[in-house]
């Protein structure tokens, strides 16, 4: 198995679990309140709310894995970490831990293959806020930069 199949396949599962636990979530809001708080309409909202935002990122990130669809996979997959990253600060906020440490993992999945695509597809991309960086911190130019090479400009 490849990078790519491997990274996909985590991807895959990460938005299948994202996109069914919001369904689960949806049907059985209790699952969201901490442990011994009522369910009211607050708790409601709250699911349908996960729902309405993780069903169709979860679709979009199925579809571009089963496409193949590399070129605009890294910006999706960084969206969704993002809203991972806001459902564990939620989580958090209402004392859920499995909640928070489930989409902590979760959002690490979606964010570090972001960063792998992205490097993948353009290795001198790793290095370009390094020479960035040196750029601001230098008076001297940098010839071979990666960032003239990526981008077609000169630092400095």
């Amino acid at each position: 198995m490849d990078a790519y199949t491997g990274i996909a396949i985590a991807n895959g599962a990460v938005a299948l679990i994202s996109g069914i636990s919001s369904v689960v979530g949806m049907a059985r809001p209790a699952l969201a309140a901490p442990e011994g708080g009522q369910i009211n309409a607050g708790t409601r909202f709250f699911a349908y709310g996960y729902g309405a935002r993780a069903v169709p990122l979860s679709i979009v990130v199925l579809i571009l894995l089963a496409a193949g669809a590399r070129n605009g996979l890294a910006p999706v997959l960084v969206v969704a970490g993002l809203a991972q990253i806001g459902d564990a600060i939620i989580g958090a906020g209402r004392r859920n831990w499995p909640m928070a440490a489930t989409c902590v993992g979760l959002a690490a999945v979606h964010l570090l293959s972001a960063w792998w695509w992205r490097c993948s597809e353009n290795p001198a991309a790793t290095g370009l806020f390094e020479d960035q960086l040196y750029s601001l911190t230098s008076s001297a130019q940098v010839p071979d930069s990666r960032a003239s090479k990526t981008w077609g400009i000169s630092p400095g």
